[in-house]
């Protein structure tokens, strides 16, 4: 059945984490369905500060409470069960299922609450249930039991009771299709890539309303140097030391890299391994705002990611900068590469002169640069926008 044209949905989003003013995935849904007129429900941990969730330090884990971010009523709900970060289970969400009556149910990636929305399935015919799915071979770890156990035994055979009731399942990049259908055994017509995206809203605004030369000059960047962006949550899998040993090597004083972050905890022997290395045309920005990382994008010309996948290569593509990543196995960026706008390193070309060959490249050769400038904009345009991503997964599920 189709949707009447104009159709507004209640639309119940089950997730793990949810940070306000975050630019991840489950932020830029829910903001982008409200923004086309639907009426959006968030259930998610009491986690709101995100170094608190990467490290599993909640220091009042039985808080439950109702708050909004302007996009999304969040209902902070405790687990009942939860052993590390392998079997998470919230308290009861059936009765909050049934209250709310949502038309359209979205789990970001495998919910062991999963059951507890079924008997409303069964109940309202049109509700369509939905999951995106972060998992895949590069991020589940490299043990047997990992893979074979709690994915290919325990996940799998919970999710294979109730995948009769979903719709469809979106990996989100195309190895996690591979990993849901071979280990899941989801089948191929039930499955579909859906990438992460950019906050296009925010990203037009920057672009037609931010004077790039201004926040050039706040930060002592001249309309002729060439500015580097990275940065992220600071661990060793980004390498973004050899970004750093890169320009290092180049010894070109017209290029300046901008790194933002920060470190946990566990990572700070990383970070000051970074500063120590760092030459003076590098600045460190500290952990910043989604908006003012788009803001710092804008004023860059080139974004280097060496090594681990992240929401920031989308990010990176709306504000239309060429991109150098690294592939280091099972990560494969060519699906973001439509428009020859990735220079992708395979995994035995992540070292410090191939990537400052690139830079060299890209920064001499005016033509590729354009090209590649281009060709970033008519993928963010065509592809990456959370407009049409969110407009998909609703033609998804009520196409059926």
């Amino acid at each position: 059945m189709g949707l009447p044209a104009n159709k507004k949905l209640k639309i119940l989003m089950i997730c793990d984490f949810y940070g306000i003013s975050q630019q991840y995935q489950e932020n830029m849904i829910a903001k982008y369905y409200a923004l086309m007129g639907h009426e959006v429900h968030i259930i998610a941990n009491n986690f709101t500060d995100v170094f608190n969730y990467i490290n599993d330090i909640n220091h009042n884990p039985e808080a439950a409470y109702t708050e909004t971010d302007g996009y999304a009523t969040i209902y902070r709900t405790a687990f009942r069960f939860k052993y590390k970060k392998l079997f998470k289970l919230y308290t009861n969400i059936r009765q909050r299922v049934e209250e709310i009556a949502p038309d359209l149910i979205y789990f970001h990636n495998l919910s062991l609450n999963l059951h507890e929305v079924i008997p409303f399935k069964k109940k309202n015919k049109n509700t369509r249930i939905i999951m995106d799915f972060h998992i895949d071979y590069s991020n589940i770890g490299q043990s047997w039991k990992s893979l074979h156990i709690l994915h290919g035994f325990i996940r799998k055979n919970y999710l294979k009771a109730y995948l009769k009731y979903i719709t469809v399942v979106y990996p989100i990049v195309p190895n996690g299709i591979d990993f849901i259908q071979e280990i899941y055994g989801v089948p191929a017509q039930k499955t579909r890539l859906l990438p992460l995206g950019y906050d296009e809203i925010v990203a037009d605004d920057i672009r037609q309303n931010t004077d790039r030369e201004d926040i050039r000059n706040k930060i002592g960047i001249k309309d002729d140097d060439f500015l580097i962006i990275s940065g992220g949550k600071f661990n060793e899998e980004k390498r973004t030391e050899l970004l750093l040993e890169a320009t290092n090597l180049l010894k070109d004083h017209q290029i300046h890299v901008l790194i933002f972050g920060a470190a946990s905890a566990k990572e700070e022997a990383y970070a000051n391994k970074l500063k120590k290395i760092a030459n003076t045309n590098v600045k460190f920005l500290g952990w910043l705002s989604g908006q003012e990382i788009l803001t710092y994008m804008h004023a860059a010309d080139l974004a280097v990611y060496p090594s681990s996948q992240s929401v920031l290569w989308q990010q990176s593509i709306g504000m239309y900068l060429p991109l150098i990543l690294g592939d280091a196995g099972n990560q494969d960026p060519t699906y973001l590469n439509r428009n020859d706008n990735i220079i992708v390193l395979k995994k035995d070309e992540i070292n410090t002169p191939t990537i400052a060959h690139w830079i060299k490249t890209i920064k001499k050769d005016k033509n590729l640069y354009h090209s590649m400038k281009l060709g970033a904009e008519k993928t963010a345009q065509e592809y990456l926008r959370y407009t049409r991503i969110c407009q998909t997964t609703i033609d998804d599920a009520f196409s059926a």
